[in-house]
């Protein structure tokens, strides 16, 4: 399915060479530009996707950067951030437990309007099927929950996010054969985005999928999951759930093959109940990766749904955090596309952005730790 704005768009990634629009401020002053929404209206659209390999179907969503809206320039000398580069990255998303395609969707809008895509995957087995019986009762959600939360899944998630970055990429490549009479209108829309700047994100046991995409290692699991292709990830609420604090010596042989960038996100109350893991051990994974891109957001208040990304999906049993949402929503929208910026875009500022101004931007809103 087409969304209406990007029928009426004709499904033409409209930007004027990703052109060098000036804005207000100096390089110190990306802190807002990257909060604030961007200059790219945001297309979407939804389609079914089958590896036929596994007989598996995957439901996505597509997010792209549309229209360049009206956006003025000023007097000052500074580019948007928007206008580096001229390829449009691409980020596969994995939802959390019992999410769906249409997880993160707060994330996935704002970097579209900057000019990053993303595809929010959703994993049969592990979305918000799981629920059809349980809601309402705080019971039955939990035993859907431990049901689904199992290794066959995170492996059946971690194939899903390589299956669909084959799809994309096949897609990327039917778009630019303007004569191909094998591109359909679903392929087209993938015109303009890179089939190499690619990254992998995800929430919960979708930052867990990420993990593993990325290198994470279990005794577990015999499988080859990690895939070469992305060159940055982002886990919000990853965990080394099993972990028996910093000391374990489980953690260095099982993160330390991560050596591709890694932005964990985290919150002081991001747990689901007192006995799950809490925020120290959902540190554990950026303290035993090696160092070379990596970092860890630790955001005051913020609980396990509000990193969610979609409060419509948001289960309210969990949600018990005593920040302010709308601050910590930010917070998260600017972190992750400096991130992605920098490591997908290779941006000098966005780079120095982290280096020399994300601290100072945070106030007391988190901590931030980078290596």
């Amino acid at each position: 399915m087409i969304s209406a704005s990007l029928v009426a768009s004709g499904a033409i990634l409209a930007r004027p060479a990703l052109a060098q629009t000036l804005v207000h401020g100096a390089a110190a002053d990306l802190t807002q530009i990257y909060a604030a929404s961007g200059p790219f209206a945001v297309e979407t659209s939804t389609d079914d996707w089958l590896d036929t390999a596994r007989q598996r179907s995957l439901p996505v969503q597509l997010y792209r950067p549309g229209v360049w809206q009206d956006f003025q320039p000023t007097a000052s000398s500074v580019r948007h951030p928007s206008a580096v580069g001229s390829a449009v990255p691409l980020v596969i998303y994995s939802h959390g437990l019992g999410g769906s395609r249409a997880a993160g969707k707060l994330w996935c809008e704002h970097w579209a309007t900057h000019g990053i895509a993303s595809l929010s995957i959703q994993h049969p087995g592990s979305d918000r099927e799981i629920f059809r019986d349980a809601r309402g009762n705080l019971g039955r959600v939990r035993e859907a929950f431990r049901a689904a939360f199992s290794l066959e899944n995170l492996i059946l998630r971690a194939q899903d996010v390589s299956f669909a970055i084959t799809q994309a990429q096949r897609r990327i490549a039917l778009s630019a054969a303007s004569n191909s009479t094998q591109a359909t209108p679903q392929d087209r829309l993938w015109a303009g985005i890179s089939g190499t700047l690619i990254g992998v994100g995800g929430h919960s046991f979708g930052a867990q999928t990420a993990l593993v995409a990325a290198g994470e290692r279990r005794p577990e699991i015999s499988l080859p999951l990690s895939d070469a292709r992305p060159l940055a990830f982002l886990g919000l609420s990853a965990s080394a759930r099993g972990a028996q604090g910093p000391n374990d010596a489980s953690l260095a042989p099982r993160f330390g093959a991560i050596r591709r960038p890694f932005f964990c996100i985290t919150g002081t109350e991001d747990y689901l109940t007192r006995e799950d893991v809490n925020v120290e051990n959902r540190s554990l994974p950026y303290l035993a990766m090696p160092s070379g891109g990596k970092a860890l957001l630790v955001l005051s208040g913020a609980d396990h749904m509000v990193l969610g990304g979609n409060p419509q999906e948001s289960l309210r049993f969990f949600a018990h955090g005593t920040g302010d949402n709308r601050v910590i929503e930010q917070q998260i929208k600017l972190s992750t596309l400096a991130f992605w910026k920098a490591h997908l875009h290779n941006d000098p500022e966005a780079r120095r952005w982290q280096e020399h101004h994300w601290a100072a931007g945070l106030g007391k809103t988190g901590t931030v730790a980078q290596k």
